[in-house]
């Protein structure tokens, strides 16, 4: 299998390819380090080790995707910003697909910020 048979990324999923179908430069960043730096969690290289942004130690693996400990304060951020209040937050329903909806949320909101706040 050749490099080119990749369309998107494996780690970041965007597009790889241009049309002529040659690999694009792009800054691959993984969706939960997207999440930890939309949510200001840093990375400490010298520890190994993740701290939120109070500053507390977190562990020294990002769990957005499988712990509704790490993903439900992500989706409340979210709320908050796209409705300036948290209505409902249900944790009934799939965290794979709630995870996946954050990730493609925050990549809009990277890309516009603007346009993804109350005005």
């Amino acid at each position: 299998m050749n490099d080119n048979e990749y369309k998107t990324c494996p780690d970041c999923c965007y597009d790889i390819l241009d049309d002529e179908g040659d690999v694009m430069d792009h800054e691959c960043i993984s969706d939960n380090e997207m999440i930890a730096e939309f949510m200001g969690v840093v990375f400490h290289d010298d520890e190994n080790q993740y701290y939120n942004a109070d500053g507390l130690h977190i562990g020294n693996t990002l769990q957005y995707h499988t712990s509704w400990d790490w993903l439900i304060p992500v989706l409340i951020k979210i709320e908050r910003i796209i409705l300036g209040e948290v209505t409902w937050i249900s944790t009934y329903c799939d965290i794979e697909r709630e995870y996946k909806r954050a990730v493609e949320w925050i990549r809009k909101y990277n890309d516009n910020p603007k346009h993804m706040t109350l005005q």
